[in-house]
């Protein structure tokens, strides 16, 4: 990974205070999606640019206070449903799904964004969002991801 991409300068002049009132996370139910043990919910948001961004969120049993919620980019036409990911007991989990071909940047400014929406609805602080999501095949290691959790450590915590 390339040393400017971690650069806190470079991103604070491109980052709007992600989890400010502007901006709002919209959760809409998918009972056709969910089970017993998986709740199931589809969300949308607006990036920092405007795009409307959509993804599933699924709470697998009662949350757990203590576990971080976390964030995985997934590729719009991937399958996301209960049964086709291991999902920790009590975690909650936000399978983004990134238009093809949006740029890096881009990608970056929307998980930040996403992980300070999360933080806000569910009334804790930032640091309680994972971006690095290494346990999920859905995109592993994926670079937005990785540079995002270094850039919250540096900058929204």
């Amino acid at each position: 990974m390339h040393p400017f991409l971690l650069q806190p300068d470079y991103w604070r002049t491109r980052l709007e205070r992600p989890g400010s009132p502007q901006g709002s996370l919209l959760l809409l139910p998918r009972p056709d999606l969910s089970t017993t043990f998986v709740e199931v919910e589809e969300f949308r948001f607006r990036a920092h640019d405007g795009l409307r961004l959509w993804g599933v969120r699924m709470l697998a049993g009662y949350p757990v206070p203590e576990l971080a919620s976390k964030i995985c980019i997934v590729d719009p036409a991937t399958d996301i449903g209960p049964e086709t990911r291991a999902l920790e007991p009590g975690g909650a989990y936000f399978f983004l799904r990134e238009p093809q071909g949006r740029r890096l940047e881009d990608q970056v400014l929307d998980v930040l964004r996403l992980a300070c929406l999360i933080a806000n609805l569910e009334r804790r602080g930032v640091e309680h969002v994972d971006c690095s999501a290494d346990d999920q095949e859905a995109e592993p290691n994926h670079l937005a991801l990785r540079i995002a959790e270094e850039l919250k450590q540096m900058i929204l915590i």
